[in-house]
């Protein structure tokens, strides 16, 4: 009753003995840590599991496991079912977990969201500490709930390799020059939130506040779908959170917002208390541009409209200021 697989719990054991002989819950059963003599490089495997989880706590919601570095926050994605919580604030990057980010800590500026693309499920208590520094989408996908957590991005795309600044680099240990930016592919079909690319049916963001940098510019018939919280949302929930990260995009197609790039399938709900305050404005450029200061497009029926009030922060599309009033692009609604 304490063994998972895939997040679900494994209700009947099974394992081979010394001998070879398959031994089944309820029948051959023995106590592997005591009675089965399995060999792992020369070490019996009793002597060194001392644990399930490389975590303190248990993942549940009473018990969560507890993250408390970089490196356990990588970690998460093994686990992308189970409940966790922040212990302190966490730099992207800090790789030897002495607070700061430099050579020292040998990093390539390598980071992916959370979980090589698998949905989250599970919960996600910031405890108002910080995740500083990501370089893309916390989670590719979620459907779980993320909560009271500070999120600073530093989220930078450009079109070609030669297009990145000097003040996107850095120096690594090694004396190779690394870049936190990424290269898009040709024709790219970008699709960013710094929560998640993804907000799907059961996601919950609630009280969540973004700040940073958000530049996005794409060649040839790349597409971007960029919101502050997700890209899109498939009928997920975005709660009394904060927005505050500058935003540039531009692209042949472009569908952006403050809180989500697009509402897709079924319409969630964006609350109205949700605040975007960007520095500098939404600017977006592009052939085909659906852009609002808190949903890019709205793609779906859906049977109540929130109220907005954006405030400190206007919408620039191909140059064009359009002022703090316009709030969704492009609604199907009419």
């Amino acid at each position: 009753g304490s063994a998972y697989a895939s997040g679900k719990t494994v209700t009947r054991g099974a394992g081979y003995d010394a001998t070879g002989k398959l031994n089944v819950a309820g029948k051959d059963y023995v106590n592997v840590t005591s009675e089965i003599n399995l060999v792992s490089g020369g070490v019996t495997v009793g002597s060194i599991i001392g644990g399930l989880y490389p975590f303190e706590g248990s993942g549940t919601a009473f018990s969560p496991f507890v993250i408390d570095s970089y490196r356990k926050l990588l970690l998460a994605g093994n686990y992308m079912y189970a409940s966790f919580s922040l212990a302190k604030d966490i730099i992207i990057g800090d790789l030897n977990d002495d607070g700061r980010l430099d050579g020292a800590d040998g990093y390539d500026y390598d980071y992916a969201p959370i979980g090589n693309g698998a949905t989250f499920t599970g919960s996600f208590d910031g405890k108002n500490h910080s995740i500083i520094g990501l370089t893309d989408s916390l989670f590719a996908a979620n459907a779980g709930t993320v909560r009271d957590v500070y999120l600073t991005v530093n989220y930078k795309v450009y079109a070609y390799e030669e297009d990145i600044p000097a003040s996107d680099e850095a120096v690594g240990a090694d004396g190779v020059t690394y870049t936190w930016a990424k290269v898009a592919e040709k024709d790219a079909d970008l699709v960013f939130g710094a929560v998640a690319g993804v907000n799907l049916a059961g996601g919950k963001i609630l009280r969540v506040s973004v700040a940073g940098e958000i530049s996005v510019t794409l060649a040839g018939q790349g597409k971007a779908v960029i919101g502050g919280f997700v890209g899109i949302d498939r009928g997920g929930q975005i709660i009394a959170s904060g927005m505050e990260a500058a935003m540039k995009v531009r692209a042949v197609s472009v569908e952006a917002g403050g809180v989500a790039g697009a509402c897709e399938d079924t319409y969630g709900l964006i609350d109205e208390d949700n605040s975007v305050q960007i520095p500098g404005g939404l600017d977006v450029g592009g052939a085909t541009v659906r852009a609002g200061l808190y949903i890019g497009a709205i793609k779906t029926v859906y049977a109540e409209r929130p109220v907005f009030a954006a405030t400190g922060t206007t919408l620039k599309i191909n140059g064009a200021d359009k002022g703090n009033t316009v709030y969704v692009g492009y609604d199907i609604n009419g």
